[in-house]
Formats: C-alpha cells, structure tokens, sequence
C-alpha cells in the first residue's frame, strides 16, 4: 500500500506502470516534463526517443532469446507421449511469444500517450475538485496495488508455479527442469500484467464517473 499521500492520477498508478516497465511495456518515464507541466522539452524528447528505441529494442531481444531457448532446449516430440500435446504446447508458447512481442512493440509505437492520457486526466480531476466531488486517488492507488498483488503474485507466481512442478518431466537434469520452470513462470505473468492493463484503464474511468454520480446524482 502507499506509504504517502497520492494526491494525482499519475501517482495513483505509479505502482502499475513501474511493473509495466519492469516487463518491457513502457518506454518512457511516467512523470517526467519540463517547466510548463505538459511534455518534457525538445532536448529531452530527442534523448527519450533513443532510450526507448532501445529500451524496446533490449526487451524484443531478451523475450525472443529466451523463446528461442527453450525451443532449441526443450524437446516437444519426447516430453509428451501424445505429439497432439507436444504441438498444443509449442502452438501455446509461440502464440503467447507473438502476443508479447506484439505488447512490447506497440507499446513503443504509442509510447507518448501515456503522458497524455495522465495530463488530460489530470484536467479532468481538477475540474471535479473545483466542483467539489475529487476523485479519490488514495483509493484508486490501493485498488490497483491489491489487484496487481492478489492476480500477478498469488495466481501467477503460487498457482503457475505449481503447475509448473507437476510439469517436471521437461528438460534433462534440474537446470533444464529449473529453466522450464522459470520461462512458464515468466510467460503466465506477463499474460497476467497484460490482461490487468485493461483492468487499471477501466479503474480510472470508474473513479471518475463515481466523482460525476457524486456531483449530479441524487
């Protein structure tokens, strides 16, 4: 939970956008701009756009390396005795690759709007507040907070994970069954992060429609 006041919608997802970042799904700096509070200068933009060229760059690399390892270290014809589940499973994890690489790439293709959706917002909030019904970002931020904590750690890590162990016929030794363990971990959770994108976006218009029922309702 927040260990201080959240004052702005920026704040309240801070805690979201970090794991987004952590995964490869935000190119740029939540809360950076320049003197005017809007957009960062033209200096920094030409900085910004090179670290996130990169940024995305490094994740594509990193996400298509470890598919390529665990396809050349995994073998699909004898860790099931069906081939029909051996291609179900190679079907699954170059689906679930494509539907990452297509994340991480858009994202750095819409990669500003995040600021803008956070500036207008913002404008949104302040003008609920003058009205007197502000949104309430504290709950906002502990909603978020839990929601990430109780789907990407609890389902993903505990619930994944054990499936994962009962998986263990895959790889030859521990390292070829850690590995597996780590990339079906690693897999479950990005998808989970994913999926909770939607969630978080439909939050912050929940909060706001609460603050207008707040205003014009009985």
């Amino acid at each position: 939970m927040s260990t201080g006041t959240v004052n702005n919608v920026g704040q309240s997802i801070r805690v979201y956008y970090f794991v987004l970042r952590l995964f490869g799904f935000a190119p740029l700096p939540l809360l950076v701009t320049d003197d005017s509070g809007l957009q960062p200068s033209a200096a920094r933009a030409a900085t910004e756009r090179a670290w996130s060229a990169a940024y995305t760059g490094g994740f594509v690399l990193l996400y298509s390396a470890i598919f390529v390892a665990y396809l050349t270290g995994e073998s699909f014809t004898t860790s099931y005795e069906s081939f029909l589940l051996s291609g179900a499973e190679l079907t699954y994890c170059g689906l679930l690759f494509l539907n990452t690489l297509f994340h991480v790439l858009h994202a750095w293709t819409v990669r500003s709007k995040a600021r803008t959706i956070v500036r207008d917002l913002g404008a949104v909030d302040g003008e609920l507040a003058r009205a007197g019904s502000p949104v309430n970002h504290q709950r906002q931020y502990d909603a978020i907070w839990t929601g990430l904590y109780l789907n990407v750690v609890t389902l993903s890590a505990l619930g994944q994970l054990s499936a994962a162990l009962i998986e263990l016929n895959h790889g030859d030794g521990w390292t070829g069954k850690l590995f597996y363990l780590l990339v079906f971990v690693l897999a479950t959770t990005v998808f989970a992060v994913d999926l909770l994108e939607g969630i978080v976006a439909v939050t912050l218009v929940v909060r706001r429609y609460e603050a207008l029922q707040r205003l014009f309702g009985p």
